[in-house]
């Protein structure tokens, strides 16, 4: 039998900041789905949605600064290099095209993002790129469509399954909790509290050099 292809991983979030939870997560879904490689991507944010405290630049730095110390993670810069609008299928499709077609490769989201899915833009195509890795915080049910549920529930197996082809399957994971919000650090950051356990140490260093979050920036 001939050996499977390396498999790929995607998890997105705004990263504002990224802290030690996201790093946890991240270092956990990696090790749980045999990915040689998970890429952390800071996310546009839409028009609609509370902008970010800290910019894109300082974003993107934050999440490099952060995966420097941990093989096997690095940053995607492409959503915040983007011009015009950016979609999570665009950012799939470029990303199957610089894979071999037998590369899986593996979106991990979380299951708010799963029940929003179908306002996404081309929703319906994701599964032809990737397959998901849905993180569950619990045992509770999904609040899904039933078309939704549906389409899902006829490609779930299990999570080693997955890169055994490159698209197309759905696992659900129950992630650790990590009880740590970027909301919770920047509320500390603002009150001057510690946050040491919070944040890798490089991205303390770059905040504060770079006065991000400190009420003199909010003013």
């Amino acid at each position: 039998m001939s050996e499977l292809p390396a498999a790929v991983g995607l998890l997105g979030g705004t990263f504002d900041p990224i802290h030690s939870g996201h790093i946890a997560c991240a270092n956990w879904a990696r090790k749980i789905l045999g990915l040689s490689e998970l890429r952390l991507l800071p996310a546009a944010v839409p028009p609609l949605k509370e902008r970010p405290a800290a910019s894109a630049e300082q974003r993107l730095n934050m999440v490099s600064l952060a995966c420097a110390d941990h093989p096997g993670l690095c940053c995607d810069a492409r959503e915040l290099t983007r011009t015009g609008a950016s979609y999570t299928w665009q950012t799939l499709a470029e990303l199957r095209a610089e894979l071999t077609s037998e590369t899986p490769l593996v979106f991990v989201l979380g299951e708010d993002a799963l029940e929003g899915l179908e306002q996404w833009h081309r929703w319906q195509d994701l599964l032809t790129l990737c397959h998901f890795a849905v993180l569950r915080r619990g045992d509770g049910p999904l609040v899904l469509s039933p078309g939704l549920s549906a389409m899902l529930e006829q490609r779930v197996t299990a999570p080693e399954a997955l890169l055994e082809s490159a698209a197309g399957g759905v696992a659900w994971l129950q992630q650790p909790l990590y009880d740590l919000s970027s909301t919770v650090v920047r509320a500390r950051l603002l009150g001057g509290e510690p946050v040491d356990s919070l944040l890798p140490k490089p991205v303390i260093e770059y905040i504060k050099r770079y006065d991000i979050y400190s009420s003199s920036a909010a003013s």
